[in-house]
């Protein structure tokens, strides 16, 4: 696991010298906006190349931690049980498309990012998890700072997720993205 780590972070920076090739470092909050409001922090690394001016197709991975819900708050034979969450991490695979709509340093986006997620758990509870397809459309904006090429971003993620409990099932999920980073 460390050494997976330490390839996606160094990599990218590798690259970044070559004429064509982009590479992005991405921050993001995901903040849930469906019934089971799980929330993420994480850290993407995408590699791509430019088609043209406008246009770049790449591939990365990164990893993200949440607390993911395993039952909503429920009464019981009258005792009161809060909403129960269990720590975890994943890795998500993905294929990114990026479209400028100038040719510019400063420029407003879109993006979408395609792929399939690995689930780490970190309890026994969350072992049940199993995480699927993940689909996240974007806009944003790429400007300088600095010398440096900084964009935000704000999008919508769908992640496919199966977790069955004698409490019930939770399905799929949906988050409200929030993210900033640095291209080289």
């Amino acid at each position: 696991m460390k050494k997976l780590l330490f390839i996606m972070m160094f990599f990218p920076t590798l690259l970044f010298a070559q004429k064509g090739i982009e590479t992005q470092i991405r921050i993001a909050y995901d903040y849930g906006i469906d019934a089971d409001k799980n929330e993420s922090f994480g850290i993407d690394f995408i590699v791509g190349y430019r088609l043209t001016e406008q246009f770049r197709l790449g591939a990365g991975s990164g990893i993200s931690w949440c607390e993911h819900i395993f039952h909503d708050a429920y009464w019981l034979n009258y005792k009161y049980f809060s909403a129960y969450r269990e720590p975890a991490a994943y890795v998500p695979l993905l294929i990114n498309g990026k479209y400028n709509f100038f040719e510019s340093s400063k420029s407003p986006y879109i993006a979408m990012d395609l792929g399939y997620t690995v689930y780490i758990p970190f309890s026994k509870a969350a072992e049940n998890n199993k995480f699927g397809f993940m689909f996240y459309p974007c806009v944003g904006y790429d400007y300088s700072v600095g010398g440096c090429e900084v964009f935000t971003q704000i999008g919508y993620k769908y992640q496919q997720r199966e977790y069955y409990s004698i409490l019930g099932s939770y399905g799929n999920y949906s988050q409200l993205v929030l993210a900033v980073g640095f291209q080289f």
